[in-house]
C-alpha cells in the first residue's frame, strides 16, 4: 500500500466524523445562542431581585424599629395604668408574635 492509498482510505475513514463534528458544532452554537438569550434574561432579573431585597429589608428593619417602640410605649402605659388602677380591654393590648 502506497502512501497515496493511504491517505486516501484515512481521509474516508474521517470524512462521516468531520460530517459528525459538523452537525455537533452547529447544535452547539444554537445552544450557545439559547444560553445567551437566558444569561441576558437573568441579568435583567438580578438588578430587580436586589432591588426586592433591599426593600423588604427595609421593611424589617421598619418592622422591628416601630416593633421596639409600641413595647416601649406599653411599658410607659403600664406603669400609668397600674399607678391609677386602670385595667384596659384585651383588645388595647400588644400582641406577642
Amino acid at each position: 500500500m502506497t502512501d497515496k492509498n493511504v491517505v486516501k482510505q484515512l481521509a474516508e475513514l474521517l470524512e462521516p466524523i468531520k460530517k459528525d463534528l459538523g452537525e455537533i458544532n452547529r447544535k452547539l452554537g444554537q445552544h450557545t445562542k439559547i444560553l445567551d438569550q437566558h444569561t441576558k434574561k437573568l441579568d435583567q432579573h438580578t438588578g430587580a431581585l436586589v432591588n426586592i431585597e433591599d426593600t423588604i429589608k427595609v421593611y424589617g428593619d421598619m418592622y422591628q424599629v416601630n416593633n421596639d417602640n409600641a413595647r416601649k410605649l406599653e411599658k410607659r402605659i403600664d406603669v400609668l395604668e397600674n399607678s391609677e388602677g386602670i385595667v384596659p380591654p384585651q383588645e388595647f393590648r400588644l400582641v406577642d408574635l
